[in-house]
């Protein structure tokens, strides 16, 4: 998500370069245009009734702009669980070397959290494993095996995971 809002930012950010081009270009043409027809008095006019539009134009972009940081400051708020259960290098050392395996622990943590937030805040039952890695979180056999081995999740016949409460 945080690399869609970064898109979306880098295109309003490119909407308003072209609007400045845009009005700066018009203001061109028609000073040109004007000059070529002889009548000077009209690019007033006409000039202001273009600086409205890119007025409102950029207001519009700048708002929008203003949305896509407001999202993304919501999306980085909502990234950490405040009430998620951490876990310790204390409690993985005390599993059995075949069953830790090379996990790191920030990666388990950071597991363990993505499945409290998604498995908490909309009372799910349980995941698949497909839809962990719909929703993009970094599931492997291992840090389940992990996490089962320590009484947090359980999974069952058809390999959804549950967690332990």
């Amino acid at each position: 998500m945080e690399t869609t809002v970064e898109k979306l930012e880098a295109m309003f950010l490119k909407a308003e370069a072209d609007l400045d081009y845009i009005e700066k270009r018009l203001k061109l043409d028609f000073i040109n245009s004007s000059a070529e027809n002889g009548c000077p008095a009209e690019v007033g006019t006409l000039t202001e009734s273009e600086r409205e539009s890119v007025a409102l134009l950029s207001a519009v972009s700048r708002t929008t702009a203003e949305c896509g940081q407001r999202t993304r400051s919501l999306f980085e708020n909502d990234n950490t669980c405040s009430e998620c259960e951490e876990l310790t290098a204390a409690m993985l050392e005390s599993l059995p070397p075949s069953v830790r395996s090379n996990i790191k622990l920030t990666d388990l943590n950071t597991f363990y959290q993505q499945l409290q937030q998604h498995l908490g805040k909309s009372n799910r039952g349980s995941l698949s494993v497909q839809k962990m890695k719909q929703l993009k979180m970094n599931v492997s056999d291992a840090k389940l095996k992990v996490l089962q081995h320590l009484s947090l999740v359980e999974l069952d016949s058809k390999g959804h995971v549950r967690l332990v409460l």
